[in-house]
């Protein structure tokens, strides 16, 4: 009930945001715009002479309320924006969105104009540029990275150590062809949300970005912060919020953002971050800058993830849709002396990445308290190649844990390298979980659960799995029968489940069919609607989509896609 009052108020407040800003002040800023102020910035944005500049914009004072809509008429944005104002809880926030009708494009490539032979055919160096260069793009697309010089095996290299050069082979003709840019590894967002709050951030396209929306360190609390129906392409981070020392950032909402071969989509790390929302949004081939390589690094830090959330408390992580990549999907981490606690990730569809799918866990005495996961679809992940191991759901609790949390109604189908299910251990903690109502099915064949310790606070029931004889605990591999010996799994099956379509790629291929030995077979949980929005029956059905004979009410986050394009 506490968590559904402040997801109602945080509505609330940004329903005035909006309120607020249909009633303000609206200016235009374009890549070429020319008004002397702010004041002189009225618009249309078909004429560049009322519309300001980037850095007219960074030099001005808004009030709360005020609409800055940005236009595409002036070409690609490559100046960093940087709002001077925040809005206010009184006044409303201040929003960011594009100009009626248009897409505009903030393209965060550095770029690179100079160019001289290398002897090698076909392959040019630059003037020196920037230490750590992390990626180079052209025409907007990222590059494959060669292994040396000559490019023999790649479209460019850069070595620090070498002048700081870049060296270069197009795709095709000479580099005065193409625009050619590049990112390092700076935290510089292209938009720099630092010490702001009540700012939305609505309908731009960013690329190319080192780090394209940030809150970075920020010297004082921030708080609702909304980044809606954007799209990032092509960038080393999409979102990235971080908080030093005790300085809090909440009640961030993000949500119908769409995130094309990021190396990361979020991060959202820090000591506190509190009563987020994060929902409906797409993130497509994370991790990898054509579906199948990785990100080049050169000293960039390796954090490939979906959704990425340090001490998180009351957040909610919902109908989302991560797919394709090399990356961890929902990752939930506490740092030493502090708490995930009470966060729901739910209703999410998780398809075909590499990493793991979801990882709770911390480092030293921290706690997981209370969280809760259920009606996520997860197919094909913990793909053999990942680095610090696969698995479905990695769990591992710490010391300072004393609450339960519940892993629920879900169904894992395809983790073929390691576990779909693993529970870690620090020393001497207790294993508060509940896991019951899953279906577990078309694993490898090392283990359908892996078991690293339990304590009596450890549940495991209710559940579906498709083979027999694959349970791993410190003793060995367990049958079924064994595991009920032990005191676990009570009422648990070991059964084909029959889903409509197994090894299908969308999530309503995983209904059951009529014949399901899961139909009713699960335990009330205190669920109200299953992935697709249904009522659960009572009893439920095992897995995440509850059984009708029509399929159902089959809600947009079941079958849509993003409407939003990459540029």
């Amino acid at each position: 009930m506490m968590k559904s009052i402040k997801t109602i108020f945080m509505v609330i407040m940004l329903s005035l945001c909006w309120v607020h800003g249909s009633q303000a002040a609206t200016y235009y800023m374009r890549a070429d715009g020319t008004a002397p102020n702010k004041e002189a910035a009225t618009g249309p944005p078909s004429d560049k002479s009322k519309c300001m500049s980037v850095a007219v914009h960074n030099g001005a004072k808004f009030s709360p309320g005020d609409i800055i809509k940005i236009s595409e008429q002036g070409g690609s944005i490559i100046s960093q924006i940087i709002p001077p104002s925040s809005g206010s809880e009184a006044g409303g926030c201040i929003t960011y969105a594009a100009a009626d009708g248009e897409s505009p494009l903030i393209d965060a490539g550095r770029r690179i104009t100079s160019w001289d032979g290398t002897g090698t055919p076909g392959v040019y160096y630059s003037d020196p540029v920037d230490s750590y260069v992390n990626h180079v793009y052209e025409d907007g697309l990222p590059l494959k990275i060669a292994s040396n010089s000559t490019c023999s095996d790649g479209n460019w290299y850069y070595n620090s150590s070498e002048f700081r050069k870049v060296y270069y082979k197009p795709t095709s003709g000479m580099p005065s062809d193409h625009i050619v840019s590049y990112a390092k590894n700076q935290i510089r967002g292209l938009i720099d949300l630092t010490n702001r709050s009540y700012i939305i951030i609505s309908g731009l396209t960013i690329r190319n970005g080192e780090y394209c929306i940030i809150n970075s360190n920020p010297s004082v609390n921030t708080s609702y912060l909304t980044i809606r129906n954007c799209v990032f392409n092509y960038s080393m981070c999409g979102i990235y919020m971080s908080m030093g020392g005790e300085i809090t950032n909440s009640n961030l909402t993000l949500e119908n953002n769409y995130y094309y071969r990021c190396q990361a989509a979020n991060h959202l790390y820090g000591t506190s971050n509190d009563n987020y929302i994060i929902r409906n949004n797409i993130v497509e081939d994370g991790g990898t800058i054509d579906g199948i390589d990785r990100w080049a690094r050169n000293g960039a830090w390796q954090d490939e993830e979906a959704f990425g959330l340090q001490n998180p408390v009351n957040c909610l992580i919902e109908s989302n849709i991560v797919k394709g990549g090399f990356q961890k999907a929902i990752f939930l981490y506490a740092n030493d002396g502090y708490a995930a606690s009470n966060n729901t990730i739910r209703n999410n569809f998780i398809y075909n990445t590499i990493a793991r799918a979801i990882q709770m866990e911390g480092d030293g005495n921290y706690a997981l308290d209370n969280n809760r996961v259920y009606s996520n679809v997860i197919i094909n992940t913990g793909k053999k190649g990942a680095l610090g191991g696969s698995y479905g759901f990695y769990l591992r609790q710490g010391l300072n844990s004393s609450e339960m949390n519940y892993i629920e109604n879900n169904v894992i189908f395809g983790c073929d390298d390691t576990y779909p299910i693993y529970l870690g251990f620090i020393s001497g903690s207790n294993h508060y979980w509940t896991i019951r109502n899953n279906i577990i099915a078309n694993y490898g064949s090392v283990a359908a659960i892996g078991i690293a310790s339990y304590t009596n606070q450890l549940i495991l029931d209710y559940n579906c799995w498709d083979t027999d004889g694959l349970f791993w605990l410190p003793s060995g591999q367990k049958t079924l029968a064994q595991m009920q010996a032990l005191g676990f799994e009570k009422h648990s099956m070991v059964a084909n489940p029959q889903f409509i379509n197994a090894g299908g790629s969308k999530a309503t291929d995983y209904r059951l069919q009529t014949i399901s030995p899961c139909i009713g077979k699960g335990c009330p949980v205190g669920l109200i609607t299953d992935f697709q929005g249904n009522k659960w029956r009572n009893p439920p059905s095992i897995g995440a989509i509850e059984y009708y004979k029509t399929g159902g009410v089959i809600s947009p986050r079941t079958v849509g896609g993003s409407n939003y394009k990459q540029k």
